[in-house]
């Protein structure tokens, strides 16, 4: 996973990408060994540069991503998957 942070007033955001290898029930992903919690307003965008659900993600897929790191976790803002 690589990863690169940005500081400001809100919660700390951060970019990141790896290998996302599952998609659980409760809305969660696994990337890298990592668990992360996607947000209801997240932009997930296709290979295609569509935006699409989850869901419409093929796994296993190369992902680059932002995300928060809040207290209850870190909450996925953002996710694009990069063509493989």
């Amino acid at each position: 996973i690589s990863l690169s942070g940005e500081s400001g007033l809100a919660a700390d955001r951060y970019k990141a990408s790896g290998r996302m290898i599952s998609i659980q029930q409760d809305g969660t992903v696994k990337i890298d060994g990592m668990v992360y919690a996607v947000d209801g307003l997240a932009r997930i965008i296709s290979w295609e540069g569509k935006q699409v659900s989850l869901r419409e993600i093929s796994l296993p897929a190369r992902v680059s991503f932002e995300y928060e790191a809040t207290e209850e976790g870190r909450v996925i803002k953002r996710l694009l998957e990069i063509p493989q």
